[in-house]
């Protein structure tokens, strides 16, 4: 008997103690609704019934689930994969508790009945088995291939199967309509899949339409704030330069950003399409954060992240204003995540420098250099914007150089490297300086010492001269009125004065 009673309970359930059974349906509930982070509806009650007549069963007036023992003996024949049975019968329950409206607190469900319930129909029924499903994948449950048989099983226990009753689907029926559900439930899990991976090639607006699409089906915290953040990431890397000089912790991967060459003119490095498409889908983003923290007001990355879209939205005092309301800094503290944290007072540091505010722009940088102090996860981050806004000042030019009357007559022209106290840099690399004589490209050999560049002349006409210094890590740009020189080295942004 010591062995039987060990079996079962290696399957997650011990009939002769009906509270571990409690306690395990529970945590399987539990898990199915954190991982939804739908925390406008509170999470249902279980009471478990010694009934044979529903299998389980939603009260939205109550906002309880009924769930009979007989299921979890059925789920329990599934082995390995009682769980996960048992995960998808909680989790269709669980949808409807989210379907029910404040004019419908009286809907109740019937597993069992499925459509023939009189407060249901199959577009109810087929929604809550869909988002139940998907909501499973999410969880890491394996519901694929076992509602077959776990219908099969439930009919032959409950005693419907080959019989025509008013009350209950026949089980072609029931098995027809699941087979409608797997079909849009691969199209999901795929797209889901395939999101991620868009991701990560840097086809961010496909990612965004892929999960746009998914909630149409499933409402989920992160799937809105993943949909959000891929459209924001999408208006970062616009254009063939990269018009923003800072970091954001929305980042996911910076090097595609890093490797385009800098445009000090901002928004105006656009084309008047591009400006348009990138507001529209920074907007866009916005609307699907905003939605995550509605769900869950105690988000905090899709808070960080909806800060970062106010600020791409050229519209820093919104994303301040956004930090107070919602006592962001308060609200981290509590969470006791000191990395979430420090991604909050990152965003509020580029959020005050974007306002033009040289009260707030000395606030920005006492929070950056005290992140860098930190050495946490967000130092580096910190540093680079650090060395962004007390370097690049964004002081490029709408036009093109105007090159010609470029240090003429010089020979030799020694530039100094302006370090920043945030963080060392070093610029000890082999450039070539180019410059074009008639046809005839001219190369001059320079290096980097000590943060000390000079530029040594080969010849040719002086007054013929490209406006760019190309070197392997990115481009340097020069003109005699700016008597500046942008350098931009592995990612870096470096000023050299003249």
């Amino acid at each position: 008997m010591k062995t039987i009673l060990f079996i079962l309970s290696i399957c997650g359930f011990s009939f002769a103690h009906p509270p571990a059974d409690q306690m395990y349906v529970e945590q399987i509930l539990e898990k199915l609704y954190q991982s939804t982070g739908n925390y406008n509806f509170d999470k249902p009650s279980i009471k478990l019934l010694d009934t044979e007549t529903l299998v389980a069963s939603y009260n939205g007036f109550e906002n309880e689930i009924k769930l009979e023992r007989k299921i979890l003996k059925i789920c329990s024949s599934f082995g390995k994969d009682s769980t996960s049975a048992l995960a998808f019968i909680l989790s269709h329950e669980l949808a409807h508790c989210f379907q029910v409206t404040a004019e419908e607190k009286g809907f109740v469900s019937d597993f069992l009945a499925f459509d023939k319930h009189e407060h249901s129909n199959k577009k109810i029924e087929r929604n809550a088995d869909l988002y139940g499903l998907f909501n499973c994948h999410l969880s890491g449950y394996k519901t694929k291939d076992i509602l077959e048989p776990l219908l099969d099983k439930i009919y032959e226990d409950y005693n419907l199967k080959g019989r025509t009753l008013y009350n209950y689907p026949a089980l072609f029926e029931r098995q027809r309509s699941n087979k409608l559900v797997e079909r849009k439930l691969d199209t999901l899990v795929h797209l889901h899949s395939d999101a991620a991976l868009l991701s990560t090639c840097g086809m961010y607006e496909l990612s965004g339409i892929n999960l746009e699409y998914i909630l149409d089906f499933y409402q989920g915290k992160e799937i809105y704030n993943n949909t959000g953040v891929n459209f924001l990431l999408e208006a970062l890397n616009m254009g063939d330069t990269n018009i923003d000089p800072l970091q954001y912790p929305i980042e996911i991967d910076l090097e595609s950003r890093l490797r385009k060459p800098f445009d000090g003119r901002g928004s105006k490095g656009l084309s008047p399409y591009d400006k348009i498409r990138r507001e529209n889908m920074v907007r866009q983003g916005l609307s699907f954060l905003l939605e995550s923290t509605k769900l869950d007001p105690d988000y905090l990355t899709g808070h960080i992240n909806t800060m970062i879209a106010y600020i791409l939205l050229e519209d820093p005092q919104s994303a301040i204003n956004y930090y107070k309301d919602e006592q962001l800094s308060m609200l981290a503290r509590n969470q006791g995540s000191p990395l979430i944290l420090d991604r909050v007072k990152l965003c509020l540091a580029l959020a005050y420098f974007k306002t033009g505010d040289p009260d707030l722009k000395i606030k920005s940088e006492r929070i950056l250099s005290k992140l860098i102090s930190t050495r946490s996860e967000t130092s580096d981050m910190a540093a680079y914007n650090l060395d962004a806004m007390q370097d690049v000042l964004f002081e490029g030019s709408d036009k093109n150089c105007d090159c010609t009357n470029e240090i003429v007559g010089a020979k030799n022209v020694s530039m100094y490297l302006k370090r920043n106290k945030a963080k060392k840099t070093s610029l000890k690399t082999n450039l070539k300086y180019s410059y074009t004589d008639k046809g005839t490209q001219y190369f001059s050999e320079y290096i980097t010492l000590d943060g000390k560049v000079s530029i040594q002349r080969l010849g040719g006409n002086e007054n013929i001269l490209d406006c760019s210094i190309n070197t392997n890590n990115g481009q340097i740009t020069f003109c005699e009125s700016s008597k500046k020189v942008l350098i931009r080295k592995e990612g870096m942004m470096f000023l050299i004065q003249r």
